[in-house]
C-alpha cells in the first residue's frame, strides 16, 4: 500500500518509513516536511494512507487533515505525533482521522496503518 509520510524532522520521516516498510506491507511513495508540501504530495500521488505529524511549521496536522477530508472524506489518515493532548486527539477523531499514534513508540505503527487502510 502506498504511503505519504509527513513530518518536519527528516530523521523521524526516515524512522517512520523504516517502521512501515520493514514487513513489506507498506511502500513509502512520498514524503513531505510541512503541511503545504503534504497537500501537494497528496494531490499528486493520492496514496492509500497518510502518516501525519501533528505539529509542524505552517499548517498543523489537523489543518492538513481537514483540507484533505474536505475533498476526500474517505482518505485514511493516521496521526503520528509526540504531542497529542486529549483535545487534539478528540478533534482528530471527530474530523475523521482513523488512528493516533505516539511517535515515541512506533512498535505498532505498521499494524495500525494496515488496519486503517483495510477499514477504509
Amino acid at each position: 500500500m502506498t504511503t505519504l509520510i509527513v513530518d518536519d524532522e527528516p530523521d523521524m520521516r526516515l524512522l517512520i518509513g523504516m517502521s512501515l516498510t520493514l514487513d513489506g506491507a507498506c511502500e513509502v511513495t512520498a514524503e513531505a516536511a510541512d503541511g503545504e508540501q503534504a497537500l501537494e504530495a497528496w494531490a499528486r500521488d493520492r496514496p492509500d494512507v497518510i502518516v501525519l505529524d501533528m505539529r509542524m511549521p505552517g499548517l498543523s496536522g489537523l489543518d492538513v487533515a481537514r483540507r484533505i477530508f474536505a475533498i476526500d472524506p474517505e482518505q485514511p489518515i493516521v496521526i503520528c505525533s509526540a504531542y497529542l493532548d486529549d483535545a487534539d486527539r478528540a478533534e482528530a477523531y471527530r474530523i475523521g482521522v482513523v488512528a493516533c499514534i505516539d511517535k515515541t513508540d512506533l512498535s505498532h505503527l505498521a499494524e495500525v496503518v494496515v488496519s486503517a487502510v483495510r477499514a477504509a
